[in-house]
């Protein structure tokens, strides 16, 4: 495949819906494209910059606040449950972690992951939200 035709597909797998570890999953699968970085010579995730598409929260971070959010549902129903509290603490403490590093995420994307972490647990009816430190409390004031 041409490099060409390997943007046009990451760009047509974004406007899908779909992350760049998925859209890189399904070149793979689909279309023999083991690394795209080798045929385009850009990243997945650099050429949807280059075009606009690129996702607004790091996968990563995007992620994890799912997985709090669900953890803290669990909790709800569950709220003997030791282990849960002690991976949500584990989960939350990563969340930080990557709140902290500002080469990572840059400040207006860590107000739009706090503001979706609190959508996504009044969605699911939790009703406790994640709880970040005083120094992104600021961010939320802000916002």
């Amino acid at each position: 495949m041409k490099p060409e035709d390997v943007s046009e597909h990451i760009c047509k797998l974004a406007k899908k819906g779909l992350t760049p570890s998925q859209i890189g999953v399904t070149l793979r699968d689909s279309f023999g494209v083991p690394q795209v970085k080798n045929v385009t010579g850009n990243h997945i995730l650099r050429i949807l910059k280059t075009n606009g598409l690129a996702p607004t929260l790091p996968e990563d971070l995007y992620y994890l606040i799912k997985k709090a959010v669900s953890i803290r549902k669990h909790l709800d129903k569950n709220r003997k449950d030791k282990d849960a509290k002690f991976r949500l603490i584990l989960v939350e403490s990563r969340i930080h972690r990557l709140a902290r590093c500002p080469l990572c995420v840059a400040s207006s994307l860590l107000t739009l992951s706090l503001s979706l972490s609190l959508s996504l647990s009044r969605s699911l009816s939790v009703s406790h939200s994640l709880s970040f430190p005083p120094s992104l409390s600021l961010h939320l004031s802000s916002w």
